[in-house]
């Protein structure tokens, strides 16, 4: 998300006028670790989690209200010391964390604005935050969402960015030769974002059993990565990606991508393929899983092997992987997000 705004950003503003600061770092190691380490813990305890975010996040509850002034002071503190504050003059965020820091940055100076940009399929309350000049989403269902909490908010609606190399995959032949799939058999790409959710080790044996070839990505979890690895040596149809460097090149040698729900989606969507939505992220997760089966030809699976197959092989009987995706280069996509700026007046004419 950061990455292709600040591209767009750049294309117009110069890059030395655009840069990414990661807040969770900013809140200091010990910190960053802690919110890391709980978030982590929420999510993989889906009753918990759910309850947080239905209950408190969703519906305003007791456990939404108040928390974050102590971390933006912090950030705020450490984006001084980096002298950025200084010389903002558009805040944007593309995080729930982010908002109540772009809302602070713009009230720093006169005629600063800030911008929160949400690609989830509906905006919870961390979301609404005041002092937000323009809200920024990817349907009509998460402008609506955000319209609960501030019914007069400015809000427009851009198709969701992906990043340039998904406009311009290898040819599935070429990609499965670079890979070593055979050209012809069935291929699965197995990955569940960045720390690896779900049972993908179990998924990759049972879809290899199944008769596919599965590519199978770890992210940063190194337990499930020697999985991979060990199962990859026990049957030559299960290929272990580890950390996937070149995530085009797999999903465009696949016939079908497993994905958790989130930004993934929007990458096979756009490189042209089937897509199995796993439920593994609770909470939000669940609200993106919905979207995307309602509006694509993805099908659900549960975070069980059998699942994951079942919803695979229905995947591959599906006549198309849907509608072409609605954007043809990273230009285009560039020329939506400046157009829904504009009218901030503080990008050149």
């Amino acid at each position: 998300m950061a990455e292709v705004c600040a591209s767009a950003l750049s294309s117009v503003l110069g890059p030395s006028q655009v840069e990414v600061a990661d807040c969770i770092s900013l809140l200091g190691p010990v910190s960053s670790r802690l919110a890391e380490r709980i978030y982590r813990a929420a999510i993989s305890r889906p009753a918990l989690y759910d309850g947080f975010h239905f209950a408190h996040l969703r519906a305003e509850g007791l456990l939404s209200a108040g928390g974050d002034e102590q971390a933006v002071r912090r950030i705020l503190r450490a984006l001084d010391r980096r002298r950025l504050t200084e010389r903002v003059g558009l805040s944007f965020a593309v995080f729930a964390t982010g908002a109540p820091v772009a809302a602070a940055l713009a009230a720093r100076r006169p005629g600063a604005r800030a911008v929160v940009f949400c690609t989830d399929a509906t905006a919870h309350s961390k979301w609404a935050v005041e002092g937000i000049d323009l809200f920024i989403v990817t349907s009509e269902l998460a402008k609506a969402s955000l319209r609960r909490y501030r019914p007069r908010a400015e809000v427009a609606v851009v198709p969701p960015p992906v990043r340039a190399s998904f406009y311009a995959p290898l040819s599935q032949e070429e990609a499965r030769r670079r890979l070593g799939i055979p050209f012809g058999e069935s291929c699965v790409l197995l990955v569940s974002g960045g720390w690896g959710l779900g049972p993908l080790a179990e998924s990759a044996r049972a879809l290899a059993r199944a008769g596919h070839y599965v590519l199978a990505a770890a992210g940063t979890n190194e337990r499930l990565r020697a999985e991979l690895d060990r199962a990859a040596k026990a049957d030559p149809r299960i290929v272990s990606l580890g950390f996937c460097r070149d995530m085009p090149r797999a999903m465009a040698a696949a016939d079908v991508v497993v994905s958790g729900s989130g930004q993934t989606c929007n990458e096979v969507h756009a490189i042209g393929r089937r897509l199995v939505v796993l439920d593994v992220v609770p909470g939000h997760g669940r609200e993106n899983l919905l979207h995307e089966v309602i509006t694509t030809p993805a099908v659900a699976a549960s975070p069980r092997p059998d699942s994951v197959v079942a919803a695979v092989e229905t995947s591959l009987k599906s006549p198309s992987a849907g509608e072409p995706w609605p954007v043809r280069s990273a230009a285009e996509w560039d020329a939506h997000l400046l157009a829904a700026l504009a009218p901030l007046g503080v990008l050149p004419a």
